[in-house]
């Protein structure tokens, strides 16, 4: 376990994560400006990330209408599957930057870091929920490998619209 190893996978996972963000929004601008919807556009700045996604699937639904897309219904379910894959990526994301980062020692020498999340719930009888995490060197590869894939296929899909919206 390498300790500056760590936190540069745990920044380089919130990078990658900012970088699937700004995709979303790229592909929110490009269709409001499909349509020259400039005070939409500017109003999208302001919103969350949870927010941003659902505001998206509408603006595509809206704008594949107006181009009479034929397929247009499943190329709403496959945009939906993506925004889908990207909420669970951001509870991922808020996870990681979230949590409290422990480090044990052993004899004066750093022995792991733990990774500490804890919430109260208060629907029904409240508790708390305490989630822990021993971190090593290959801790957040998942996390990044499923951004990769995630970035790459939002990316197709954006080079998808692109040529639907402008096939005329």
């Amino acid at each position: 376990m390498n300790e500056e190893t760590i936190y540069k996978e745990l920044g380089r996972s919130v990078v990658l994560f900012q970088y699937l963000e700004s995709l979303i929004y790229q592909i929110s601008h490009f269709l409001l400006d499909v349509n020259r919807r400039q005070s939409s556009r500017i109003a999208l700045d302001a919103l969350s990330f949870a927010k941003l996604r659902d505001v998206s699937e509408v603006i595509l639904a809206e704008v594949l209408q107006e181009q009479n897309v034929e397929d247009f219904e499943s190329l709403i379910d496959r945009y939906h599957r993506l925004m889908q894959e990207a909420r669970e990526l951001g509870n991922i994301r808020n996870k990681l930057v979230h949590s409290a980062y422990l480090h044990l020692e052993s004899s004066g020498e750093l022995w792991k870091i733990v990774r500490i999340s804890a919430s109260l719930k208060t629907k029904g009888k409240p508790h708390r929920k305490i989630e822990h995490d021993d971190l090593d060197d290959n801790s957040f590869s998942d996390f990044q490998k499923k951004c990769a894939k995630l970035y790459f296929s939002l990316g197709q899909f954006k080079t998808q619209l692109f040529h639907i919206v402008h096939r005329g």
